[in-house]
């Protein structure tokens, strides 16, 4: 219909800072009799809190500064967890539609507006809202595989921040078993090599191992590593700082690579070239030390006998 159409011009024009052109365009769809529109409407708003805080352009930067203690960065991060809490409600709307490009457009607009503020201190706040985009997409079986493996790291690591390693788990273990393979025009060459079809495992398998060795405390550790993480762990939640460098000096002795004791070195003289041998003796049982020379003296050979040059020339006549 006209609205819905209405509604995307809207979204696009929000999503390029075209306030004025998105803010007519929301009052259109709004008031319309169709659901698809007025979920559009609810996009177009979103986007447009993100905006006037300036949240809309830290998806774009590469980096971003995430000091904490500034009023400005405290202003976005408010602003985007109100925006991304706005989709949230607007999912099942966008559900309600049946409509997979909907559907779709709400939580790839969920993923970028909770991009920026995936820290600690709003990481709490968006367990929900992931965990709503993400069943979003598995109730559509969508083939946005790398978007809901995203989702599930970022799930999971909500749930280590609250020690919930258990619940995490299962999270990685399904982010793992997706097919979400990045082809090469996606992929990003200074961050991904062209060896990196998966590039999410390399965070995905140490974080599934860690919590699996955290988690199964009547297991002792197989590796040395697997010990110096467990210490490690420990010195993380040790408050007396003497206790703190006590365990963190343990860590380092056990990843230490061990070095020969000095009596095993035996020192190579470069010039002496002699080899020995034992030689057993059958008469007296004992062990005697033969040195041989590396190169075998040629025994000297024997000079020719002169003959009396007298004596030759008498026996010639």
């Amino acid at each position: 219909e006209r609205d819905e159409v209405v509604g995307e011009i809207g979204l696009q024009a929000a999503l390029n800072g075209f306030v004025s052109l998105a803010e007519e365009c929301d009052a259109v769809a709004h008031r319309s009799h169709s659901l698809r529109a007025r979920t559009y409407s609810e996009f177009i708003r979103a986007v447009l809190l993100a905006h006037r805080s300036g949240g809309l352009a830290l998806p774009r930067e590469r980096f971003w500064n995430h000091t904490p203690g500034l009023s400005t960065a405290d202003t976005t991060g408010s602003a985007l967890l109100k925006a991304v809490r706005m989709l949230d409600k607007t999912m099942d709307s966008a559900r309600r539609t049946h409509d997979v490009q909907v559907v779709h457009v709400a939580c790839v607009l969920l993923w970028n507006l909770a991009l920026p503020i995936l820290q600690p201190a709003y990481r709490k706040h968006l367990r929900k809202p992931l965990v709503t985009a993400l069943s979003a997409l598995e109730s559509i079986d969508s083939n946005l595989h790398r978007l809901r493996a995203q989702l599930l790291l970022e799930i999971a690591e909500c749930d280590i921040a609250e020690e919930l390693l258990t619940k995490a788990s299962p999270s990685l273990a399904a982010a793992l078993r997706l097919d979400y393979v990045v082809p090469d025009d996606d992929r990003d060459r200074e961050i991904f090599p062209a060896s990196l079809e998966r590039p999410l495992d390399r965070f995905l398998e140490p974080t599934l191992a860690r919590c699996e060795l955290l988690s199964n405390i009547y297991v002792l550790p197989e590796s040395v590593e697997d010990e110096a993480t467990l210490v490690l762990e420990q010195a993380k939640d040790a408050s007396n700082p003497a206790l703190r460098i006590s365990l963190l000096e343990r860590v380092v002795a056990l990843l230490e690579p061990a070095e020969p004791p000095a009596a095993e070195l035996i020192p190579v003289e470069p010039e002496e070239h002699s080899l020995t041998a034992e030689k057993k003796d059958p008469k007296k049982d004992k062990k005697e030390k033969v040195k041989l020379s590396p190169k075998a003296e040629k025994p000297p050979e024997p000079e020719p006998e002169v003959e009396d040059a007298g004596a030759a020339i008498a026996a010639m006549d």
